[in-house]
């Protein structure tokens, strides 16, 4: 029988949000790489905006963490929690936040970015602010065993 509760352990999504939110690593922008897993998330949309979010969000000052509404127990070790994500922002302004991320990948790798380059990052750091101030989709995480099981939104 589900049953709704009033708490449950969310730190594995808790867990997620950080890995989303930690800047690129020197590795990660060497090989191409993130250390950041979508397999989970079972919509392609949001997939390609987390994965968005984990390239540009975390050099260029922005975070996102979880923000639980309700929780329900469907068996002992299942468990459904859902809510929505809630975005900080160091600035407000999306081509300053593109400066930043530019910043830092060039001191990390020591290189210039080139100008090509540059303007498809600025393209999407806007795009990123876009998706970041129209996301009032509902996300829904399965857990079992207090793992990540699945991920998936719903439109407002």
């Amino acid at each position: 029988m589900v049953t709704q509760e009033d708490y449950i352990d969310i730190s594995a999504i808790d867990k997620f949000y950080a890995s989303l939110s930690n800047p690129l690593t020197l590795s990660e922008i060497d090989t191409g790489k993130l250390a950041f897993n979508t397999d989970k998330v079972f919509d392609d949309t949001l997939k390609r905006e987390l994965n968005l979010f984990k390239i540009i969000g975390g050099l260029s000052g922005c975070k996102a963490t979880f923000e639980p509404v309700c929780y329900f127990r469907i068996y002992r070790n299942i468990a459904l929690v859902g809510g929505y994500t809630k975005y900080e922002r160091t600035y407000q302004d999306a081509d300053a936040a593109y400066w930043r991320y530019i910043c830092k990948v060039e001191d990390m790798t020591k290189e210039i970015v080139p100008y090509h380059t540059r303007l498809a990052y600025l393209e999407k750091t806007r795009q990123m602010y876009n998706n970041m101030n129209a996301d009032n989709r509902f996300k829904v995480f399965l857990l079992v065993d207090g793992e990540i099981n699945s991920i998936w939104e719903r439109g407002a």
